[in-house]
């Protein structure tokens, strides 16, 4: 009994095991063909649509053929228009006799359709299976949703119902007009167009970053509406909208940028280069809306701010002392939220670069960066800019000066990290001296409806003036706020806005650019050194007109200081030039034994490089003319001494390049270029030594003395450099290459030797002759009254006081008009 009741159960439950697994079955079944009813129903309603658009419009071109062949019309008609419907009449007989033509030409048309299409989606298939298999959610979604593919499918699928429901009315014998043939014969044109653009569109998304273009441009239609709808200035929802909208489009960004950076592709590198340059102009175009956005916009992300306990109130400290918990935080607008996550996407696609060792992209990348400079500096971000260009020197230090590369892009790395910065400070010379940039006359802005002009009319403070002359306006009929207390507002904001510029100046110049040429020098990086030094005078050039214009600017916006109560920030001492200057006169020894050391190295192909050994020693002359005027004994001294090293090399390299030239006038040009470092050294010291005579300053003569036995003599370059100074001397008078920049020199000298020497005057024969004991000056200085100080040249006057002393009698110098002998006579004999 009880075996067969354990039957009886067993079978039981088998039973509802059955009739769980059958209904389960079902259940199954059942969802899944309410999953095919749910795609089929997507599938009719497309179709559906399409069919009743393409019907309706087929309906309306047989009316409109019908009643343009119609005898009533006929009637209506003009009588010019006659002929026209006669030949319309004509056509469609025509057509009608060869219908069967035309149906069969249909026919092929949409099969040769369907076959391109199904290829087409199945290229898109492969592709997307090929490069965007593991791809996120969101590009998945970027992908399919591509705006011209679709718009490219949805005309092919248009175009094959539009057909069908053509041939179905050719089989009901409908009769076909002349205006259904022309749009046919359109829409399949359009259809052919539209196979290569898809074609195209396959490679195009063979990269990956091709589908931020969509991206892209839905950011950029946001953008048109920042600049555009009125109620973006006005409504917080449609700010917090546009916000978020943005949001969304740049994180998807972020993910395909994660995605690529994350493949190995042989053109990435190129691919991604070219991503950037899309985001940086993205950003330059914000730049320029967002210097119309009111600060208080909802469009800024908010930011936490964690205050300080020992800013926070005495309620705030109790309450948190009181509670356990730390003091409250605070939100505050982030006015940079838009550029910290494009600059974080920036970041992550260079730090690609260099990790792989990218060095040409690296330096293209580099280059672009200027294109930005501008907009950075109207909108008031040149803070975020200038950090963005030490972030990549800093990156240029660390990562590619330590290692190997060929000249050429040593020098090139050095040369893109300075100009840059060279750009900055051009543009915002550029900014300052236009006057559009800062305040306006305020009818100009009242008549814009409270839109801000430029940067400054964005703040709070200025827009709720403007609210409130509103308000007065509407009440009093006129504005009562004097137009000076607006002002005054305003001009505060420009004030502190160009005295932020020009600190940040001061930290360009005085320590990023020679912060970064220390460590070229530490790095032993002499390519790089001497390339960035070369562009010092540039920075120097740049610099004291943009310190100008800020001084200008800044004076006058201190015009509408007026209300004493306001506290304004103290006006610089603007002594940025002042200060570069003086690091530049230090930094030159080492700039000369750089490229000492470079010429030497490379002297085979030297000629490849730039020519720093030319910018060297002219800049080094320039320098030491200029201490000679300022009486700076010192910076003359530290880079005197270095002269002749730089001047020799110059020379020889001189020489080297240019040989002998048969032509008699050429020939004479070519001494000339090739003599012009020996002569000009020789005039740096005789000016030198003879400031010494008129300053009674030993110290000069002492250094030319010393630096000619250590260096000229003891080097055995004397004999060579007083036979060159000879022939230059006898040669019969032609111009030199040089001789403006040495007339300039003359003039200089002679302006400070009369202005600052120590020279007493007595009159002989109506006429001022000097009157010392300087035995040297009774020869050489001319009367007072003319016009030339000195009657020599300062390079002979160095040759018979200084290298004579050195020579034998029959080696020595001997001048024109014999002066050195009655020098020797009158001077006691010198031992050195």
């Amino acid at each position: 009994m009880k075996r067969i009741n354990g039957k009886g159960r067993k079978l039981i439950s088998n039973l509802k095991f059955n009739l769980k697994k059958l209904t389960y079955e079902n259940r199954i079944r059942f969802e899944r063909i309410q999953e095919n009813l749910t795609f089929k129903k997507s599938i009719i309603k497309i179709v559906r649509n399409s069919l009743i658009k393409n019907i309706i419009f087929i309906l309306f071109l047989i009316i409109l053929d019908r009643l343009f062949v119609s005898k009533k019309v006929f009637l209506i008609l003009p009588y010019n228009f006659h002929y026209l419907q006669l030949w319309f009449n004509n056509i469609n007989k025509i057509i009608m006799s060869n219908i069967s033509i035309f149906s069969e030409i249909l026919s092929v048309i949409v099969g040769a359709a369907g076959v391109f299409l199904g290829l087409y989606c199945s290229n898109i298939m492969s592709m997307y299976s090929e490069k965007y298999a593991n791809a996120t959610q969101n590009i998945s979604r970027v992908y399919e949703n591509d705006i011209l593919t679709n718009k490219c499918i949805k005309m092919i699928t248009d175009y094959i119902l539009f057909s069908i429901i053509i041939l179905f009315l050719l089989v009901i014998q409908v009769k076909i007009g002349f205006l259904i043939l022309l749009i046919t014969i359109f829409k399949g044109l359009e259809i052919i167009v539209s196979f290569g653009f898809m074609s195209r569109r396959t490679y195009q998304f063979s990269d990956t970053y091709y589908i931020t273009n969509s991206v892209f441009g839905e950011l950029y239609k946001i953008l048109d509406h920042l600049k555009k709808d009125k109620y973006f200035f006005n409504d917080k929802n449609f700010q917090y909208y546009y916000r978020n909208s943005a949001k969304k489009k740049l994180e998807v960004l972020m993910e395909i940028n994660e995605f690529n950076l994350n493949k190995t592709s042989d053109n990435l590198s190129n691919n991604i280069i070219n991503f950037m340059q899309h985001v940086f102009y993205f950003l330059n175009d914000y730049w320029k809306v967002k210097k119309r956005i009111p600060d208080d916009s909802y469009w800024y992300d908010d930011k936490v701010f964690y205050k300080r306990w020992y800013k926070s109130s005495d309620n705030e400290i109790i309450l948190a002392l009181n509670t356990g918990t730390m003091v409250p935080h605070e939100t505050i607008r982030n006015h940079l939220w838009i550029e910290e996550i494009l600059m974080g996407i920036i970041d992550k696609s260079f730090s690609y670069l260099v990790s792989n060792n990218d060095y040409l992209n690296v330096l293209k990348w580099i280059g672009f960066v200027k294109n930005i400079s501008t907009n950075a500096i109207e909108v008031g971000d040149f803070d975020f800019y200038v950090d963005y260009l030490y972030k990549i020197q800093k990156s240029i230090q660390n990562d590619f000066v330590p290692k190997v590369y060929p000249v050429e892009i040593k020098m090139a790395f050095a040369e893109y990290v300075i100009v840059n910065y060279l750009n900055f400070l051009v543009e915002v010379r550029k900014y300052v001296e236009n006057e559009e940039n800062f305040l306006h006359d305020i009818k100009s802005f009242e008549k814009s409806n409270g839109k801000p002009l430029n940067q400054y009319y964005r703040h709070l403070d200025i827009r709720k003036f403007y609210d409130n002359i509103a308000t007065e306006i509407k009440i009093e009929g006129k504005r009562i706020t004097p137009e000076w207390y607006i002002n005054q507002a305003l001009a505060k904001h420009c004030y502190d806005d160009l005295i932020n510029i020009y600190k940040k100046i001061d930290v360009i110049v005085n320590e990023y650019i020679t912060g970064f040429v220390d460590s070229l020098f530490e790095q032993n990086d002499n390519a790089g050194a001497v390339i960035a030094i070369a562009k010092y005078n540039e920075i120097l050039s740049k610099l004291y007109y943009a310190e100008n214009s800020l001084k200008k600017r800044l004076e006058g916006l201190l015009i509408f200081y007026n209300d004493k109560n306001t506290v304004w920030q103290e006006m610089p001492q603007m002594d940025i030039y002042n200060k570069f200057k003086s690091t530049y006169n230090k930094i030159f020894p080492k700039w000369c034994r750089s490229t000492i050391h470079f010429v030497k190295e490379n002297w085979n192909s030297y000629n490849e490089y730039p020519d720093v050994l030319g910018a060297c020693y002219m800049y080094l002359c320039e320098l030491l003319i200029e201490t000679i005027e300022t009486e700076e004994f010192e910076v003359f001294k530290e880079n005197y001494e270095n002269l002749f090293d730089i001047m020799l090399l110059y020379y020889e390299y001189c020489k080297q390049e240019l040989y002998p030239i048969t032509n008699s006038s050429q020939n004479i040009q070519t001494i000339s270029l090739r003599t012009n470092p020996i002569v000009e050294f020789g005039m740096i010291s005789g000016y030198a030594y003879l400031w010494g005579e008129l300053s009674n300053d030993s110290r000069w003569k002492d250094l030319v003395l010393s630096c000619t036995n250590n260096k000229i003599v003891k080097g055995n370059y004397i004999g060579n450099m007083c036979q060159i100074l000879q022939t230059v001397s006898d040669s019969f008078p032609f111009i030199r290459s040089h001789d403006i920049l040495h007339n300039q020199w003359i003039r200089r000298m002679n302006i400070m030797f009369e202005e600052k020497g120590k020279i007493s005057w007595k009159e002989s024969h109506f006429r001022y002759e000097y009157d010392g004991d300087s035995i040297l000056l009774k020869l050489v200085l001319n009367n007072k009254e003319n016009s030339d100080f000195l009657k020599y040249k300062a390079y002979e006057i160095y040759a018979v006081a200084v290298l004579n002393r050195f020579l034998s009698v029959d080696k020595k110098y001997h001048a024109r008009d014999r002066w050195e002998k009655e020098y020797e006579k009158k001077s006691s004999k010198n031992t050195f």
